[in-house]
């Protein structure tokens, strides 16, 4: 089943040019989504982006958004190699 963003963050996709899928209905990695999105939110404002990080992630998950997008490349690049090593993290914490 296709994802079903919201009218809301549906129209903030379609300005700032992200696609969570291809068009063959297969999902993008997480990586490829943040990537498209920080392509995506820079060169605005900090207004505007705050409006869009509100638009798709919530008035709650919205700075947690915006420091994925402002994050320096190399903040960035520790993030995804982060996540990239995190496998079997949640078996380790639900083992202890």
């Amino acid at each position: 089943m296709p994802a079903q963003p919201t009218k809301e963050s549906a129209q903030a996709m379609k300005d700032l040019h992200i696609e969570i899928e291809d068009g063959e209905g297969n999902m993008y990695s997480f990586l490829e989504v943040m990537e498209q999105m920080r392509d995506g939110f820079a060169g605005l404002t900090d207004a505007q982006k705050a409006q869009y990080a509100a638009m798709l992630a919530g008035k709650t998950g919205m700075s947690g958004l915006l420091a994925i997008v402002n994050a320096s490349e190399a903040d960035f690049q520790k993030l995804c190699t982060s996540i990239d090593n995190s496998n079997g993290a949640a078996q380790r914490m639900a083992d202890t």
